[in-house]
């Protein structure tokens, strides 16, 4: 696919998330990998599909704290509207 002439690789919802947290150290972390994953869990819920991202990337190791975490506060989160 082509996006303002440039070639893109079109993914999963799912797939984008860890591929932005994983290349977070990389580009000097910041907020926008932590606000995807909660955009993620608010809209798909199924942490699952990032722990199977992770493993078929081969970063699951790196993944473990923050999936973890995502699986135990997903139902706790409030809803997007009261954000």
């Amino acid at each position: 696919m082509k996006f303002a002439d440039v070639d893109v690789l079109v993914t999963s919802p799912s797939r984008t998330v860890i591929d932005m947290l994983r290349l977070s150290s990389k580009a000097g972390g910041g907020e926008q990998p932590m606000r995807a994953l909660r955009d993620f869990i608010y809209a798909a819920g199924n942490t699952a599909e990032l722990w199977s991202n992770a493993e078929a990337l081969g970063c699951r190791d790196q993944m473990v704290a923050v999936l973890r975490l995502a699986d135990e506060i997903r139902d706790n989160l409030p809803s997007p509207r009261s954000l």
